[in-house]
C-alpha cells in the first residue's frame, strides 16, 4: 500500500465562525460579615429569560472562581 498525502482543506467542506469569549474579574470584594472571603462564586439566573413553559427545563448556573480571595477571575 502505497503512502499518499490528504489535504484535507480539499477534502472537508469549512465554515468560518465568529467566537467571543467573556472574562469576568471582580476585584476587591468586601465582606458582610465578620468572616473574609474566601471563595466566591457567580450564580446566574438564566430561567428569567425564557417563557415560563420553560423554565422548568433549566437550573440556574452556580460558576466558582479559579483563584480565592477577594480578587478573583471567571472564565
Amino acid at each position: 500500500m502505497k503512502d499518499e498525502e490528504v489535504n484535507l482543506a480539499n477534502e472537508i467542506k469549512t465554515r468560518e465562525f465568529k467566537l467571543n469569549i467573556n472574562v469576568l474579574g471582580l476585584r476587591n470584594l468586601k465582606s458582610s460579615g465578620l468572616l473574609p472571603i474566601k471563595k466566591a462564586f457567580l450564580k446566574l439566573q438564566v430561567k428569567t429569560l425564557l417563557p415560563p413553559q420553560e423554565q422548568l427545563l433549566f437550573e440556574d448556573k452556580i460558576i466558582a472562581a479559579h483563584e480565592k480571595g477577594p480578587n478573583p477571575n471567571f472564565n
